[in-house]
């Protein structure tokens, strides 16, 4: 873990979890998708998501230092209760989805970490979009967003700085982040440890896993992922994708038209 410059007054702040993993053995334990997912707002208002975990705990006769398991540990009746109340919650999401059968690059499908790295650059791209669109004027901080991952040991974190730097370095190359709003040195991994805002990124990405990915008997349920579709950013189009969702790579997305599993999607459109 890696702590913000004691100089660091950051007006917004992003919170990344992830559902999948990036194994390449599909149908032999790896999952199908990859999904990264973030949810931004402002610093000045994770006490909003505190403030939602309290109404839980007292609607559901919990004491105060109750922490909420993550989503894939809770009873389906939490799972509900509080993606109903993270709807409600003036955060935005983003989500990159990776269909990693549908990855042609082989290099990339064996390269675990160029996989996430690829996936976490697509993610600060949308995040970048959603800071330039709720800045306003007179919100405090510098104009840059923290952006807190939830921590994986497996993971080098430094490593994923150093490319992000890189990034920036090169950004002639690299104009679809809105770099005013993303600095490296504002980039660090936290342990869960009932983080409130880690706990909302833990929802918006396993809710989407359930939807998405196949279970044992090839079922799924798209219904706390399409409650938490409330804080997607639609296009000026009135579509879920660009801001709300990345379907990568471009071999994937007959699966937004002919997939079961993304009906619930595509009835977002415009709504």
């Amino acid at each position: 873990m890696k702590p913000p410059s004691s100089s660091a007054n950051p007006t917004f702040i992003a919170f990344i979890d992830e559902s999948g993993c990036d194994g390449d053995k599909f149908g032999k334990g790896s999952s199908e998708f990859l999904i990264l997912s973030a949810a931004v707002g402002y610093e000045c208002q994770v006490s909003d998501v505190k403030r939602h975990i309290g109404i839980m705990c007292g609607a559901s006769g919990k004491s105060e230092e109750w922490n909420p398991p993550k989503f894939n540990k809770a009873q389906p009746g939490i799972q509900w209760a509080l993606s109903r109340l993270f709807a409600e919650v003036d955060f935005a999401a983003a989500h990159v989805i990776i269909h990693k059968p549908s990855i042609r690059d082989e290099s990339l499908r064996r390269d675990k970490n160029r996989l996430y790295r690829y996936g976490s650059k697509l993610l600060l791209e949308r995040i970048s979009w959603i800071c330039e669109i709720i800045d306003h004027p007179f919100a405090p901080g510098n104009g840059r967003c923290s952006i807190v991952f939830s921590q994986d040991l497996s993971r080098s974190y430094d490593a994923f700085r150093g490319y992000v730097k890189k990034l920036a370095e090169e950004r002639r190359h690299n104009e679809s982040i809105k770099w005013q709003y993303i600095d490296a040195e504002l980039i660090e991994d936290r342990p869960f440890k009932g983080d409130p805002g880690l706990l909302l990124a833990d929802y918006h990405a396993s809710a989407l896993g359930l939807a998405l990915e196949r279970r044992s008997f090839g079922q799924f349920d798209g219904r706390p992922a399409q409650i938490l579709s409330d804080k997607l950013l639609l296009s000026s189009e009135g579509k879920p994708f660009g801001l709300g969702y990345k379907l990568w790579p471009k071999e994937a997305h007959s699966l937004w038209g002919n997939d079961e599993r993304f009906g619930w999607m595509r009835k977002i459109e415009g709504k």
